[in-house]
């Protein structure tokens, strides 16, 4: 530890407060209570800090929903993003990287419950800023005999110079993208910590299989009902095309948006860009759409694809060959996502107004590829078979 993580131990919550910037302090009497599990629980799973994509959410409710005796608790460290997605238990970041109540508290009651820890993106569970050390959590929690795992989204782990040179239309070849020199070196420390690792690894889309080989998928989780719609697409004219790129670069909007905005200009298309929209509100949204464009840089799917799936539309995304085939081996179904690239789209989407009837087909293939794969039980049997939670 740190000698400021060392001197903050022995430093007041109320002190503390005062002594940091307004934006970054925190209230000393209103810190969230420490993580709880239900009473009686054999297996005590706890998933965190990050709950990317609602993920860890997703994940802990599907073990608690699939796994006998498991009690699964996400908790996730708000950095202020604007996407909230749902979790078990919020921590203001200055809470968790300050409050020495709360830390003793999460630290107290993750080391007597917890029989399974899950850590998100290689980041710190027990505690944050100057006293969070994630190597350091790790032996803590093996010295409670607490089995413990690693769980990766994306560019925490992807190798951004592997990828632009398997992919001519990679995100981390754009030079536009001013976060890939800190993408290189963050994501390049956390493979050697993985590599390096007893502990099993668990990446939540297959393309990142090329990324960490002795990994293994643990697929994206939606609750199918949620997004399920009875319109089916084509229903209407103009075909109606929506996009929502959480991260514009990563997306390929730019690859993209000029063809549509020519398709829409000349009345073959509407299109709507879909930003700044709640979370709760988009199955709304992807009801009304026919068609919905999800990446065309990263060669395989994610949230987004899987909701778009799950409401019947027509979803169209580069994907490459490795990530259908590894989708097959592990479920034995067929991914139906169209596949274009970003300088295929045109050809693709005339296609589909001229003679909707083949895509309408593999969208109605979604609905069940969703709840085959995407609505829980694989998740739940991929983390129950590794890490021991179908045993006694």
């Amino acid at each position: 530890m740190s000698a400021l993580g060392r001197l903050s131990r022995l430093v007041p919550d109320a002190v503390i407060a005062r002594l940091l910037p307004r934006d970054r302090s925190f209230d000393p009497h209103a810190v969230p209570a420490p993580v709880a599990f239900a009473a009686g629980a054999r297996h005590r799973v706890l998933i965190g800090p990050e709950n990317s994509a609602g993920q860890g959410e997703a994940w802990a409710r599907a073990m608690a929903a699939h796994t006998p005796s498991t009690s699964a608790v996400a908790f996730q460290v708000e950095r202020g993003s604007r996407f909230q997605h749902a979790v078990t238990a919020r921590v203001p970041a200055p809470v968790f990287a300050w409050s020495r109540r709360w830390q003793a508290a999460h630290r107290r009651a993750v080391l007597a419950r917890a029989t399974h820890v899950l850590i998100e993106s290689g980041r710190p569970v027990l505690a944050g800023g100057a006293r969070g050390d994630v190597d350091r959590d790790v032996r803590d929690l093996l010295a409670r005999g607490i089995r413990v795992a690693f769980l990766w989204h994306g560019s925490d782990i992807r190798d951004p110079d592997r990828h632009a040179a398997a992919r001519a239309s990679s995100p981390y070849s754009d030079e536009m993208w001013a976060a890939v020199p800190a993408l290189r070196s963050s994501s390049a420390a956390q493979r050697r910590r993985a590599q390096s690792s007893p502990l099993p690894s668990f990446v939540s889309t297959p393309d990142l299989l090329d990324d960490l080989p002795a990994a293994t998928w643990l697929p994206l989780v939606v609750d199918p009902d949620r997004w399920a719609g009875a319109i089916p697409p084509t229903a209407g004219r103009p075909l109606r095309v929506v996009h929502a790129p959480s991260t514009a670069v990563v997306k390929g909007t730019s690859l993209i948006e000029p063809v549509l905005t020519a398709l829409a200009a000349e009345g073959v298309i509407e299109y709507r860009r879909i930003e700044g929209v709640p979370h709760e509100e988009m199955p709304a949204v992807l009801r009304g759409a026919d068609v919905v464009l999800e990446q065309f840089r990263l060669g395989s799917y994610g949230v987004a694809a899987v909701e778009a799936m799950a409401a019947g539309r027509i979803v169209i995304a580069d994907i490459d060959d490795r990530v259908r085939e590894r989708v097959r081996e592990q479920s034995g179904r067929e991914l139906p996502i169209i596949s274009a690239s970003a300088a295929d789209l045109e050809g693709v989407l005339r296609a589909i107004v001229a003679d909707p009837a083949a895509a309408r087909d593999r969208a109605a293939q979604g609905p069940a590829f969703v709840r085959a794969v995407h609505d829980g039980r694989l998740a739940a049997a991929v983390l129950s078979s590794s890490l021991g939670l179908d045993g006694s």
